[in-house]
């Protein structure tokens, strides 16, 4: 103990901003229904003043049942990022070039999904794995080419002035342009149609633009018929927190709003597993962004909010459905935590 304690410290220095860059930057993590798990990791380019970014894998059990270490996926050149698993596991879906794209991971091939204007982001897959929900930006009226005619007279604009009649004019770093809007879209996995507008015609973003979602802000009912999502229907956004609770088949039909009674913000819906409920966040308070984030569990026969965590002081964020109730992260005593929520004792 002596030796010790007499024995010289060795040397350190301070952590510089040169070794920040050298941490790479790991986000986005996906888990497959077979325990594999995806992931895209960041790597900064200093010359280059630029962050390249790789779709990682670490197989659950590969080599006779010997746990696989992670590798970086080789798909070309370009980042790939946002990986998402099918429900069988084998296939993953990710974004590239402002598009999305599929790789069968049992022959490593890759294809593109689609090839819009607007791009394609946050793909979510269909529980039967045969169809891909994913965002995209349009005209209003989700016309095809309606868009494109427009991004081209964009193009060949010889100012670059804005002439704005709105107060959303700009968000943080992005500015809003009102006629171009992010919409729900939906595509065959197997490429056999084009990328359908579910929500063509409305008039505002879906989802809601905002921040206010936690985690993907639309969902696939189990039978993967519909689609429920958030979006707000005010024309008025600049000063209205109101977000709701939409569905929408894939027969053309209207979205339909479902949560039109609730004048404050609702976003983030998950169906139940058995389709009888939809579960999502709820403020109370109309033009309160930092009101208190309720659950909220929506029967779809009666057309009800049957439970609420009202009782409970805890703003919930992050969540998950169990068996049984719920798991959500909320902030505790200045840190986050994982909490419980039991259908049958309601606490």
């Amino acid at each position: 103990l002596i030796f010790m304690l007499a024995a010289p410290l060795v040397a350190g220095r301070p952590m510089t901003i040169d070794d920040m860059f050298k941490v790479q930057r790991v986000a986005a993590p996906a888990l497959s229904s077979t325990g594999d798990i995806a992931y895209q990791v960041g790597t900064v380019d200093l010359a280059a003043n630029k962050v390249h970014t790789q779709i990682w894998l670490k197989w659950a059990a590969r080599n006779n049942g010997i746990m696989d270490r992670p590798h970086a996926l080789d798909l070309g050149g370009g980042n790939q990022s946002s990986p998402r698993f099918s429900p069988d596991g084998k296939s993953l879906s990710y974004e590239q070039g402002g598009q999305l794209w599929i790789v069968d991971l049992a022959t490593m091939k890759t294809r593109q999904l689609t090839k819009l204007e607007g791009g394609g982001s946050t793909a979510r897959w269909s529980p039967d794995g045969t169809k891909i929900a994913f965002l995209s930006t349009t005209v209003p009226s989700g016309d095809a080419m309606e868009n494109a005619a427009y991004l081209k007279a964009q193009g060949e604009k010889k100012s670059d002035g804005r002439l704005i009649k709105n107060l959303m004019f700009r968000h943080w770093t992005e500015w809003k342009d009102p006629m171009q809007r992010t919409h729900l879209f939906v595509v065959p996995v197997d490429g056999s149609a084009a990328p359908k507008d579910v929500t063509a015609g409305l008039p505002y973003d879906v989802p809601t633009p905002f921040d206010f979602a936690s985690g993907d802000d639309f969902d696939w009912s189990p039978d993967s018929k519909k689609l429920a999502f958030a979006a707000n229907p005010d024309q008025d956004s600049a000063i209205s927190t109101n977000g709701d609770i939409f569905e929408v088949g894939l027969d053309g039909a209207k979205p339909v709003d479902i949560s039109a009674f609730n004048k404050a913000q609702d976003s983030t819906p998950r169906y139940t597993p058995d389709g009888k409920s939809l579960v999502w966040r709820a403020q109370r308070v109309p033009g309160h962004e930092s009101d208190k984030f309720e659950l909220w569990v929506y029967d779809r026969a009666s057309a009800k909010v049957a439970r609420t965590t009202k009782d409970s002081d805890l703003s919930a964020g992050e969540f998950h459905l169990v068996k049984g109730g719920v798991l959500f992260a909320a902030d505790w005593e200045a840190q986050e935590e994982l909490f419980r929520w039991d259908w049958a004792t309601g606490k």
